[in-house]
């Protein structure tokens, strides 16, 4: 169960987190329940105590010293968040996570290295090539190949975002519509944050996703097309995007109402991948795209 998905079953069962302190080096916050923990307890993770224990460090081989794990590198403060609120909602309310690890917890876990001693079996001589036929059969009739599933990836993202938010305002008694429906994203939405994205690091042109009778504007096809594509490619880092945007735009909302203090406008903080090559960008776009 992903810690988002924790905090929001532990919130809708009544449980409260109020936020002390999230930063990329340390994240502290009380739990309480009205039944359960009527007393806040107050569950404090540092970057230091972490990497000090050994959960986010690894070995690196070529520099043959320890470094901090890529996900603690890239998103401190959200796997700092995440773990705190693994072991906050563990302490408070544990029937909602019973025998249910977070994927950040499971990151932590060093695999066990199993070594096989059993020798390689000796290669067997290849049987004989069979005979061509006498004509080409019939080509079979294949069902395509779904495209990749971008659709389903986003469709998951917004619903779980928005369901969250959900129970929040329910917690909260938020009755401003307005002011409940600033997070409500959808995949369109979130399609032209990729592309945007992609523009702003230079993996694409604009000109890739424009209109032809209007250069300054994006034509809404081109966008759904090339989000696709860069999801192809690109898989981990548009998925990075996206998590990070709608991440965003709850701690928006929750400004607005005052559920935290301001923060700095976002600004994805996913690796940028490498550009297209031209093979790339003509099996994507066709003949002279690499032009």
């Amino acid at each position: 169960m992903r810690a988002d998905a924790m905090q929001a079953e532990y919130q809708r069962k009544g449980g409260r987190i109020e936020w002390i302190e999230t930063t990329t080096e340390a994240c502290e916050a009380r739990f309480s329940h009205p039944t359960h923990q009527p007393k806040p307890m107050t569950i404090r993770v540092t970057l230091a105590d972490l990497m000090e224990r050994g959960v986010a460090v690894q070995w690196d081989k070529e520099s043959r010293e320890l470094v901090p794990k890529p996900m603690y590198r890239r998103f401190p403060a959200q796997m700092l968040r995440a773990r705190v609120v693994a072991e906050g909602v563990r302490m408070v309310l544990p029937g909602v996570v019973t025998g249910i690890y977070s994927p950040e917890e499971i990151l932590d876990v060093e695999p066990l290295q199993i070594i096989d001693a059993t020798p390689p079996p000796k290669p067997q001589p290849l049987p004989p090539l069979p005979m061509p036929p006498l004509r080409s059969p019939d080509p079979v009739k294949q069902t395509p190949e779904p495209l990749d599933n971008l659709n389903t990836f986003l469709t998951r993202a917004c619903r779980t975002a928005n369901d969250d938010w959900d129970a929040t305002c329910k917690i909260e008694k938020i009755t401003d519509r307005k002011t409940f429906e600033k997070l409500i994203a959808n995949a369109a939405q979130v399609r032209n944050v990729i592309v945007g994205e992609a523009v702003e690091e230079g993996l694409i042109a604009f000109e890739a996703v424009a209109k032809d009778d209007k250069p300054d504007v994006r034509d809404p096809k081109r966008v759904t097309e090339m989000a696709n594509n860069l999801y192809t490619l690109h898989t981990d880092w548009t998925r990075l995007i996206v998590q990070s945007y709608l991440t965003d735009k709850r701690e928006e909302a929750e400004t607005a109402l005052g559920l935290r203090k301001a923060t700095a406008p976002w600004e994805s903080s996913a690796p940028t991948p490498d550009p297209l090559t031209n093979a790339q960008a003509r099996e994507l776009f066709g003949p002279g795209a690499d032009d």
